[in-house]
């Protein structure tokens, strides 16, 4: 009869009796225990065993992480609690079962647990009279700071070809060109400038800046409505004392190493030049050095490509970052956006905050809709007296 006990000998001979169907499963071990399981407890154990927490344990055992571990469901009544243990002694799915009941008024616990032969016929006999899982099947978990891309194309690279550039777009469908400036440079440029006007640049040698820009030696001034260095026909020379007007010349600039009583206020350190047959104070800055602070500046919208082929684009004060720049052979093809070339049935746990997804959440790929979907909403959700679960992983060689 399709509701018959089954029943099952251990290797001494020892009875025991397991029944299930549809309404629930009873096993009788005689002389030694007696369990019921309602439908919601079984269903709970086939959600389980298909669950999240459950592929976790098996991956950590299968990596020797832990040596072994379990699987808890919840089942509860009105004065009973049903602690259901999935024992896992190895990585494959062959789970010994525990049964604790808890009476919730005085807290007794009677407990069952059943070898594996009697643990194998009820999991078995479950599945035979239909009480599976609709959960999504996980092969395999993986953590992961971002979600991998769908297809051959990489959504973190700028794909160069044909002397255009290529990004993938937002659904990784298709692409998106990148027009604009581009610009190679060895270094990304400042947004401002920490050269100043009014100052006078004494450059006392020869100088070649980062931007591969020559300086040759000279006095500079700085212009920062166009970011221009300007090398002025200006000259320093250094002074006891002031010449007299009619033999100064006007584009030297005087800086006395003494104070000259001859002029008002020509005190040691001050410099001065002639304006219309007159001694006239230099009230800009001088600065003297081997170096000058002049580079090019960020331009907004910009694309900047720096060493290592990462592409970044100027903003206003900030540079966001495109991709890595991957050139594509003029006679090839962008990588294609048609075939999925990730692994089915694998959740994917991010590790950190990834756009709007947050770290800790679940993952899997829909090859339907073509779109990664959170794991949670895969779940069909119940509601009844069970469904709660923990996981108590056991030390390696336990």
């Amino acid at each position: 009869m399709a509701n018959s006990f089954i029943t099952v000998k251990n290797n001494t001979g020892a009875e025991a009796f397991v029944k299930v169907t549809a309404e629930g499963a009873t096993v009788i071990i005689p002389n030694s225990a007696a369990v019921s399981l309602d439908a919601d407890a079984l269903q709970s154990i086939a959600d389980t065993r298909k669950g999240f927490e459950y592929a976790e344990l098996r991956k950590n055992m299968s990596l020797k992480k832990v040596g072994a571990g379990k699987v808890s469901v919840l089942n509860e009544d009105k004065s009973t609690l049903q602690v259901i243990d999935l024992i896992l002694n190895t990585s494959t799915d062959n789970p010994l079962v525990s049964v604790r009941k808890i009476n919730t008024e005085t807290g007794m616990v009677d407990k069952v647990e059943l070898n594996a032969q009697l643990s194998s016929v009820l999991l078995n006999q479950m599945n035979r009279v239909g009480i599976v899982s609709d959960y999504p099947t996980i092969k395999n978990i993986l953590y992961v700071e971002n979600l991998p891309n769908e297809t051959a194309a990489d959504n973190k690279s700028v794909y160069a070809w044909k002397k255009e550039y290529y990004k993938l777009n937002a659904d990784e469908d298709g692409y998106t060109k990148l027009t604009g400036t581009f610009k190679e440079v060895p270094e990304l440029y400042e947004f401002t400038s920490t050269a100043k006007e009014n100052v006078l640049y004494n450059l006392t040698t020869r100088f070649v800046s980062k931007w591969n820009e020559v300086f040759e030696r000279g006095i500079y001034t700085y212009r920062a409505s166009d970011n221009k260095a300007i090398l002025t026909e200006l000259s320093i020379q250094t002074v006891k004392k002031l010449p007299a007007l009619d033999a100064a010349k006007e584009n030297v600039i005087y800086v006395l190493s003494k104070d000259d009583t001859a002029v008002e206020g020509a005190t040691k350190g001050t410099a001065w030049k002639v304006e219309t047959d007159k001694w006239v104070k230099e009230t800009r800055e001088i600065v003297t050095t081997t170096t000058v602070p002049f580079g090019p500046l960020a331009e907004k919208d910009t694309y900047y490509i720096v060493s290592g082929g990462v592409v970044k684009q100027a903003g206003t004060s900030a540079y966001t970052t495109i991709g890595t720049l991957v050139n594509v052979r003029n006679d090839a093809e962008l990588p294609s956006v048609e075939k999925v070339v990730l692994e089915q049935d694998v959740v994917y746990v991010l590790t950190k905050d990834s756009g709007k997804k947050k770290a800790g959440s679940k993952w899997m790929f829909d090859f339907e809709l073509k779109e990664f979907v959170e794991y949670e909403s895969l779940l069909e959700v119940t509601t009844g007296p069970g469904g709660g679960q923990s996981v108590t992983p056991e030390p390696t060689n336990p």
